[in-house]
């Protein structure tokens, strides 16, 4: 839902913090869609996988961070961004830093009822045009994903098969069968 029109980046980034997650794009402001119980399990299953893999490696896991970036610049919070840690900005407490002015290594946007196909799809083409190594699309309702990789065709993966990191994280595979297995009540 378009909140705002004909916004600065600058207007945008001092409007005051709302219930509403917002993304900017091309001076608009768009509220995401609320995100539902399925939506929530499989961001924190890939943040948790993710994180317990790519640790080791120094990338993290971070879900709904704004990252500011492109050009035109736009700001988007994907539902879980990867990023390597040391390239992460410190504030000046030494801490990682609330606004990142930086593209996420790894995009990954998990569809919602009702989400909107085309400012989805314009999403990952920005994302691919402007240095996200690459970009995955979740879609819980027909258990697959679409990796987009910049330089290459989106390409579909079905559970029960994996995703492939690469070229981010060549190591890391995200087994699907196991990430939708959570979105149903464990078995006693």
């Amino acid at each position: 839902m378009v909140t705002k029109q004909g916004l600065t980046l600058a207007e945008f980034l001092a409007l005051p913090e709302e219930d509403e997650t917002l993304e900017f794009v091309d001076g608009e402001v768009i509220g995401k869609v609320s995100p539902q119980t399925q939506h929530g399990i499989l961001q924190f299953e890939i943040c948790q996988r993710v994180n317990t893999a790519g640790g080791s490696q120094g990338f993290r896991a971070i879900p709904e961070a704004r990252f500011i970036f492109g050009e035109p610049p736009r700001a988007y919070v994907p539902d879980v961004s990867v990023v390597k840690l040391a390239r992460l900005p410190l504030d000046d407490r030494g801490r990682f830093a609330n606004h990142l002015a930086m593209a996420p290594d790894i995009a990954i946007e998990i569809l919602s009822p009702g989400q909107s196909a085309g400012h989805l799809l314009d999403k990952l083409a920005f994302y691919m045009a402007n240095g996200v190594g690459l970009g995955v699309v979740v879609d819980p309702e027909r258990e697959r994903v679409i990796a987009y990789r910049p330089g290459d065709e989106p390409r579909g993966v079905a559970s029960p098969k994996s995703l492939s990191f690469a070229p981010v994280l060549p190591d890391i595979r995200l087994d699907l069968a196991a990430l939708f297995r959570a979105l149903r009540p464990l078995a006693d």
